[in-house]
């Protein structure tokens, strides 16, 4: 079968896309090939239909769950000749999938690389005679490579064990130095790299510099449409952001590693059969995901390097439509991103900290060498992690005492089984003589003739796998059977440990005398500083950005413009999505001006500084007192360009374009009233929540999910039945917050309608919508986040809310030990602003001062 009737046959295409053919052909002619295609560009038919063709079966190594469960449904829709063997399989289905490999049934085995380091598995794999095997996702592999996986770097170990030569790697994204570092750890004899497919013709990239992140995330979606994906740096991150998008009607779920493998694998397969338009997740979601369709992309900060952003946004368009790639960045991301590095890379302290633990573990005094090898079992690992070591660390600093030549470690793939017999020659004659059991004795007469004497003097190495097959039974009955032997006291057997095992290369020495490649550990830190300062110059740059992409990744053309991303085209996906606050803000001021105002005027009535007599007359009075008067006319000049406004003898008027973006609101928010009556409970259920959280010391959301919140507030049930009956209230959750539930959902009214009374109050129009939000209930950062402003600017509000009405609280608003903290500086006297936040933590803002501060003094 030539590769073309392969093709046709097992996919139904009748054609390759670029690079597949060549890759294939050179895989097939015994090459390491090392294949470089970009997200969407089919590298997995380049090993797939080698495999296919090969004489034997062959081994894909992948980490991804998800993609060999898809890839292997795909491939066996006509005929059943892939399989896969991963932690969702039992024993049973393990061995109904080796038994067809062995009848020849099999042509492709999807395997997770930590499969490989059980000794008996990998043993169980070599007898079988693969043919090929690729890896998948290799950047992995290289620790200058942006997703490493230290179960990557045994593949070598085990490529040797089976004695397969024929290797081949594919990867999304590998810089040149990465490409390096594939080839020499997966020990390649004759590499061949092929880069193929980073041109996206389809593509359009767009950066935003914003701190209104979930805000920009709810237009840009209204903009640009789903399905969309929403990358998040933190798991707390991607839950706000799909919260909120919730509650502006956008249906969308989160996805991380923190949720379990059963729920992720719900909402991975809601998202990709449809059901949800919207997944907010970290970078745990999507490899592997094979949808066509995805509109957007979103990244809410920057990644840590630009293969991890260019894979991720690669999702987006595989169908060949037009699609989106939009990244919001603002100065603290870089910040964020630094200190999620500085716990990948260990300093020279922790390294030596590690290395003190080891010996600790292994109870090995200074001047002393370990006996036995020191596994880096549970007990350590705790250990380490309760001291704020995360996995990634550890064997960042393993590898670099292992590099100094401290110490080794040994891959579970090279350690054998351990036997000696307890009794004498003539004892074992004595017990075999009375064995009912014929297995049992078959094995000892074994054991003694493959050993003879030695095994009564001492341990004896051997594979379990090889004397399984010599006894012609399983493994695992074999082992059984040792197991029994050693309760009852004929033998000790001691199986190879499922943890990575240390030996101390020389005697422990005293951790300062370490030596320690101080120098290669800057190195390796600063080449991680170095792909993340290249992302935020990305983020900065005003050249093309696929361009800078395409260079990053080797393919140099410094003529090359894509023509669609925002900097070719000179339009900001900000400016297509929606106008900012302030632009919003002037908008509405030359509404109500009707043609009475003047540009030079109109800044300094928004900055609260205009001494015209009608200058209180607008609601947007003083509503940007923080912003300079020379930014307020940039903005103004900005709207002028986008023909939003216009002057007529200096006069400012809106043009129909600016018109019809006063209207969009009405038409978006028809049912506003029922949806902010739903908000208002949510929160009140959402605050006895906390304080259910604070009585029993537990996590808010493991009482009540924020989701079960929703459908509390959705359904508002009255009796205890009721409430139970709602999907996923449990009796235990009952027991901690059902009762106060109930009395919230009983007493419950939607708030009255304030515009009566702020009328009378005359409190100015624009403030409206923050004090029906404080009245409810939420908290300072919330109220500015629904409403799209800065804390500082709400704080203002908030400030002259508290003088028309003394009476309004706060304790909602702000953490009442915040509170306590700015009232204690008050008490000693301090009225200034800036004197009082230099007193207090960094956490506690301007924002949250100006409002204490404001309330003691209406209460003088």
């Amino acid at each position: 079968m030539t590769i073309y009737e392969a093709l046709n046959k097992y996919f139904g295409y009748s054609t390759f896309r670029e690079g597949q053919e060549e890759i294939i052909n050179s895989i097939i002619e015994g090459n390491n090939v090392l294949a470089v295609l970009a997200t969407g560009a089919g590298k997995s038919l380049c090993y797939q239909i080698p495999a296919l063709l090969g004489n034997s079966f062959s081994i894909v190594i992948s980490p991804l769950i998800a993609l060999m469960q898809d890839q292997v449904s795909s491939i066996n829709e006509k005929n059943e000749i892939a399989a896969f063997i991963n932690s969702s399989l039992d024993y049973q289905a393990t061995e109904k999938v080796l038994n067809q490999i062995n009848q020849g049934e099999i042509k492709l085995l999807y395997l997770a690389p930590e499969r490989l380091e059980n000794r008996e598995f990998a043993a169980r794999i070599k007898s079988l005679s693969p043919e090929y095997i690729f890896v998948d996702e290799a950047h992995c592999i290289s620790e200058w490579g942006h997703s490493f996986r230290p179960s990557y770097t045994r593949l070598k170990d085990f490529c040797e064990f089976t004695g397969v030569q024929k290797i081949s790697a594919f990867t999304a994204t590998a810089t040149p130095e990465v490409r390096k570092d594939i080839i020499k750890q997966l020990g390649f004899k004759k590499p061949k790299t092929f880069v193929k497919g980073f041109e996206r013709d389809n593509l359009s990239l767009h950066v935003i510099h914003t701190t209104f992140k979930k805000e920009k995330t709810l237009e840009i979606i209204k903009e640009f449409g789903t399905p969309a994906i929403v990358y998040s740096s933190t798991r707390k991150e991607a839950e706000a952001v799909s919260n909120y998008l919730k509650l502006n009607k956008i249906d969308a779920d989160y996805y991380h590693a923190g949720l379990s493998n059963e729920l992720r694998r719900v909402i991975q397969d809601d998202f990709l059969e449809g059901r949800k338009k919207v997944i907010t997740a970290t970078n745990a979601f999507g490899m592997g995901i094979d949808k066509n369709d995805i509109r957007l992309v979103i990244h809410t900060s920057i990644p840590s390097s630009l293969e991890n952003y260019y894979q991720e946004i690669g999702r987006a368009g595989r169908d060949g439509k037009d699609s989106n790639a939009v990244l919001f960045y603002s100065a603290k991301d870089k910040h964020v991103q630094k200190f999620i590095l500085s716990n990948s890379f260990p300093s020279a302290e922790e390294i030596k900290f590690i290395y003190n633990a080891i010996c600790d573990i292994g109870k090995i005094s200074v001047g002393s060498k370990n006996d036995a090898p020191i596994p880096l079992d549970d007990e350590l690992l705790k250990f380490l992690g309760v001291n704020n070591f995360s996995p990634s660390k550890i064997n960042a600093a393993l590898n670099t005492l292992e590099s100094s030549g401290s110490l080794v470690s040994h891959p579970t793939l090279k350690r054998k089984s351990k036997v000696k017999f307890l009794l004498d020659k003539k004892q074992l004659q004595n017990y075999t003589g009375n064995l009912q059991n014929v297995f049992l004795r078959d094995l000892i007469i074994f054991l003694l003739k493959k050993f003879g004497s030695e095994i009564l003097l001492r341990e004896m190495l051997f594979d379990l796998q090889e004397i399984s097959e010599d006894l012609e039974c399983s493994a695992g009955m074999l082992s059984d059977a040792l197991d029994n032997l050693h309760r009852s006291g004929i033998i000790t057997y001691y199986k190879p440990s499922r943890f990575k095992e240390i030996d101390l290369l020389h005697e422990r020495v005293d951790a300062a005398k370490l030596k320690i490649d101080e120098e290669s550990l800057l190195k390796r830190e600063l080449i991680a500083e170095a792909k993340l300062m290249e992302m935020v110059d990305y983020a900065m740059s005003s050249r093309c950005r696929l361009a800078l992409i395409l260079e990053y990744f080797g393919q140099v053309d410094l003529e090359y413009k894509c023509r669609k991303c925002d900097n070719c085209t000179g339009k900001n996906a900000e400016e297509t999505a929606s106008l900012n606050y302030v632009q919003e803000i002037i908008i509405q001021t030359i509404h109500e001006s009707k043609g009475r105002i003047k540009k030079g005027e109109l800044s300094k009535i928004l900055n609260g500084t205009s001494l015209k007599h009608y200058a209180r007359d607008f609601s947007t009075y003083g509503s940007l007192t923080l912003y300079d008067i020379r930014d307020l006319e940039d903005s103004i000049d900005r709207l002028m360009k986008k023909e939003l406004i216009y002057l007529d003898t200096s006069y400012v008027y809106l043009n129909e374009k600016g018109k019809e973006l006063l209207a969009e609101p009405v038409s978006k928010n028809d049912d506003k009233p029922d949806y902010e009556i739903k908000l208002e409970l949510f929160n009140k259920l959402r605050q006895a929540r906390k304080e259910a959280a604070s009585k029993f010391s537990q996590n808010a959301q493991i009482i009540c999910s924020d989701e079960l919140l929703r459908k509390i507030a959705d359904v508002k049930p009255q009796t205890t039945d009721e409430l139970l009956s709602i999907e996923g209230f449990k009796r235990r959750t009952f027991n901690k917050v059902g009762e106060e539930f109930l009395e919230i959902l009983h007493e419950f009214k939607p708030a009255e309608n304030k515009t009566e009374r702020l009328g009378k109050a005359n409190l100015p129009k624009n403030i409206v919508s923050t004090f029906e939000l404080l009245t409810k209930g939420y908290p300072l950062e919330d109220i500015a986040s629904l409403l799209k402003a800065p804390e500082s600017i709400i704080s203002i509000q908030i400030e002259t809310i508290i003088e028309y009405m003394p009476e309004v609280g706060i304790e909602k608003l702000i953490n009442k030990n915040e509170i306590e903290q700015i009232e204690n500086e008050i008490k000693k006297g301090m009225r200034n602003l800036k004197e009082i936040k230099s007193a207090l933590p960094s956490n506690i803002s301007y924002a949250k001062i100006r409002v204490v501060l404001a309330k003691n003094q209406s209460l003088r």
